[in-house]
């Protein structure tokens, strides 16, 4: 019995982990350690223990929300096989026990990075229960949920980086904040997806608040704003080349905001959430271009081997880009409605 129980949660951990927001998360821890420019590389029991520190801590927070969300991702998400409570696969005690275990490792790991950043996991795990659970329930509370949020995406993996290393600087704050800036605009469009089951369970988000077009300009203003912010920080900060710097900032902010345009054009739900994935993809290989930039900035390497490498990953960007826009054009087919209607609001 005991051994059943375990491997259910091991399980729901695997579930909970969503790969894909993992793996973005320790991209941004990535960019992060660069930013930082060590000039040591940390134990490999503190490596080991800085992934896991903020991977148990992002279990927590999605195990913490499908248990308050259960009603609202009944509606949204009915057919979800990734939501255990939803397609069956867990109880909602063994989901309890799954947030819990993942809290302590949150906390263990964390005093083994560095003890204060036990004292920032503490508090983050208190972000979890405030964000999702009543009376607070930030995520039903407008903006603020898109506020509070970028807190586990961005500050959360720099402060974990920050105690790896042991180190901070005045530029590095700058750069969490503008990575802060760019995830606030992007979690505005979270809950168009959401919008029917959050509308019918009472839970007010800024999208049931004010619409999916309000959303959609909020976005686009606050990752524009915080793109552009970021390219200047690494630019006088840190000696990126400024052509490389600010010709992608270009190329990503009008991929961004044409995708934002089509997504508040779009005539049915299946193409507009398209649409927030290729705008989200943007975002994310945004991140993954300055990682490249801030990798050859350390290197030292020839200003040829710098153009050779930095085009061959803007050709692997537009080339991923281009994949998801087949995807919308399938998925218009498949629907077979129109692609546009005049924005809404």
């Amino acid at each position: 019995m005991l051994l059943q129980q375990v491997r259910a949660v091991a399980g729901l951990i695997r579930s909970f982990s969503r790969i894909q927001t993992l793996l973005l998360i320790y991209l941004h821890m990535v960019f992060f350690s660069l930013c930082l420019r060590p000039v040591v590389v940390p134990s490999a029991v503190g490596i080991v223990a800085s992934l896991v520190c903020m991977a148990s801590c992002y279990i927590n927070a999605t195990a913490v929300n499908d248990l308050t969300d259960e009603a609202t991702d009944a509606i949204n998400l009915a057919n979800d096989e990734s939501r255990p409570l939803i397609a069956g696969s867990g109880s909602r005690r063994q989901v309890q026990v799954t947030a819990g275990v993942a809290a302590a490792v949150c906390l263990a790991t964390a005093l083994i990075v560095a003890p204060w950043v036990t004292l920032v996991a503490v508090v983050m795990l208190g972000l979890n229960i405030v964000y999702s659970v009543p009376p607070m329930r930030v995520s039903g509370r407008g903006a603020l949920a898109q506020a509070l949020l970028p807190l586990e995406y961005c500050a959360f993996p720099a402060l974990v980086v920050a105690g790896l290393f042991g180190r901070m600087s005045i530029e590095f704050v700058l750069v969490i904040v503008m990575m802060w800036l760019i995830f606030t605009g992007r979690l505005f469009l979270k809950d168009i997806r959401d919008e029917a089951g959050d509308r019918a369970t009472g839970k007010r988000t800024f999208t049931v608040r004010h619409g999916a077009h309000q959303a959609i300009i909020q976005s686009a203003v606050w990752t524009a704003t915080g793109t552009l912010a970021l390219s200047v920080v690494m630019f006088v900060s840190y000696d990126a080349n400024p052509w490389f710097v600010f010709g992608f900032c270009a190329l990503s902010v009008s991929g961004q905001l044409w995708a934002l345009h089509q997504c508040d054009r779009a005539a049915v739900l299946p193409v507009k959430l398209l649409y927030t994935g290729v705008y989200g993809r943007w975002i994310s290989l945004k991140v993954f271009f300055y990682v490249v930039v801030m990798a050859l900035a350390m290197s030292h390497v020839t200003l040829l081997t710098e153009l050779l490498i930095l085009g061959v990953t803007v050709v692997m960007v537009i080339s991923n880009i281009a994949m998801l826009y087949q995807n919308i054009d399938a998925k218009r087919l498949a629907t077979r409605g129109p692609a546009t209607v005049a924005p809404a609001g």
